[in-house]
């Protein structure tokens, strides 16, 4: 779907930069939250960070 690895990934979640659901080992993101991410501000943060 997207050509980033999946630490990258990891890395946005963990800096607050994609917010996520922790569900057992693995993250779920939102389709939200997937929108907010693709339309925020190159460095900008999403607010509200992770949600573990």
């Amino acid at each position: 779907m997207f050509k980033v690895s999946r630490i990258t990934v990891l890395r946005w979640i963990k800096n607050g930069r994609l917010r996520a659901r922790k569900l057992g080992k693995g993250y779920r993101i939102t389709e939200q939250d997937l929108d907010l991410f693709l339309n925020a501000d190159t460095n900008g943060l999403v607010k509200g960070g992770s949600r573990d």
